[in-house]
């Protein structure tokens, strides 16, 4: 019953923001199969340096920090499912296999694959 007050709760924030505002909820949830809490941080993770916006402290806000931090946490991933799922391989085996899914070819495919490219 509390999750179904926090779901109309939450649809009705999202009712009440202008179209603009929306369109980034919308593309998120078709994307991600939920809408986002802190949409201010996906959009951060969205924004390119070229488009970089200075904070009150006059800090650039890009998405280059959120890489790095999502760069770490989708090697410590891989290397578990690798890890795991290869159990007899060697390190070398497992760490080119590592480098073959984290590298910037594979992922761009794959954000593309989500539609991520449509939000950038």
């Amino acid at each position: 019953m509390a999750r179904s007050f926090l779901i109309k709760d939450f649809i009705l924030r999202v009712r009440l923001l202008t179209v603009k505002q929306k369109e980034p909820y919308l593309l998120f949830h078709s994307i991600l199969g939920f809408y986002p809490k802190h949409i201010d941080l996906y959009e951060l993770a969205l924004r390119h340096k070229s488009t970089s916006i200075r904070d009150e402290d006059g800090i650039l806000l890009n998405n280059e920090r959120l890489e790095f931090l999502g760069d770490a946490v989708l090697s410590v991933l891989v290397s578990d499912i690798l890890f795991h799922h290869f159990e007899t391989q060697k390190e070398g085996f497992l760490t080119k296999t590592r480098a073959s899914i984290v590298q910037r070819e594979s992922l761009n495919r794959f954000a593309v694959a989500l539609g991520l490219d449509k939000l950038i």
